[in-house]
């Protein structure tokens, strides 16, 4: 039996394999995503990350003790090639994500698994500039953020028409990208299961994409304390930025209580704003 056999209806080979990842960041949120996008039948990756395995990675990440003190993405790549398919291409490289970095032009899932403003900022810009180099065809790009129990994921989808990435869209995500970054990164305060959940939204998120459902921005946070929701997750243009999803939230709470049909959005605190 095919190890993809029990999902193959859902996510079918052929799709699987029309993708190819660039992921910068293999980290906690990193290291269980390649893994399981390598579980899903995706063949081909290429991972940046300037790390390597510390003991305090061991807690939050798919890696163990025999990784300790390796670089992560030499640890990433044997995962996935574990637990993806035979002859899975996996391209590494332990430089850091700087300005002369250009995303190539075979990759159409670029993702920011990173715990910084400013490399996601550069990240983003890099993949506008690829989006258009690549015309037809579609592309997708995720920043997945975390706390200790709650996670953030931004997603847009070019589709076939590259001005989509334009416009209000847009600029609602670039408005993240404050200037006041906080002292603690982005999973500085993480928990296996955190990280883990959020890579697993983020996975099928990038199914959903693949399966043509969705080409627009959107947001979807996860509370784990609460285990409250918010999504977009059919990626129908419904993002806003967190600050003022953060407005929203405390209008709600002094608003009635609402009916058992609506999304509740209460004790969300936007993460890099704590």
């Amino acid at each position: 039996m095919n190890h993809q056999e029990r999902f193959i209806l859902l996510f079918p080979a052929a799709r699987a394999r029309r993708i190819h990842v660039f992921m910068v960041g293999c980290g906690a949120i990193g290291s269980w995503l390649g893994i399981m996008l390598a579980k899903m039948g995706i063949e081909k990756f290429i991972i940046v990350d300037s790390d390597r395995v510390e003991p305090e990675n061991i807690g939050v990440s798919a890696y163990d003790r025999s990784y300790l003190y390796s670089p992560k993405v030499e640890a990433l790549r044997e995962l996935i090639q574990l637990h993806g398919n035979e002859g899975v291409e996996v391209e590494v490289d332990t430089h850091k994500f700087t300005r002369y970095w250009e995303i190539p032009k075979r990759c159409n899932v670029v993702i920011a698994a990173v715990d910084n403003i400013p490399t996601r900022r550069l990240l983003w810009t890099k993949f506008l500039a690829q989006s258009k180099r690549v015309g037809d065809t579609p592309t997708l790009f995720i920043d997945p953020r975390m706390g200790a129990e709650a996670f953030e994921i931004a997603a847009t989808g070019g589709g076939n028409d590259a001005r989509k990435l334009r416009g209000w869209q847009r600029k609602s995500y670039e408005r993240t990208f404050w200037a006041n970054e906080p002292a603690a990164p982005c999973g500085m305060a993480a928990a296996p299961y955190t990280s883990a959940e959020c890579a697993a939204e983020v996975a099928k998120t990038i199914r959903i994409w693949a399966d043509g459902e969705a080409d627009l921005l959107s947001w979807q946070f996860k509370d784990l304390k609460s285990a409250t929701v918010r999504k977009g997750i059919a990626l129908d243009g419904t993002f806003k930025p967190a600050r003022k999803l953060a407005a929203r939230v405390r209008k709600a709470r002094k608003a009635p209580a609402p009916k058992r049909d609506e999304e509740l959005v209460a004790d969300y605190v936007p993460l890099l704003r704590r």
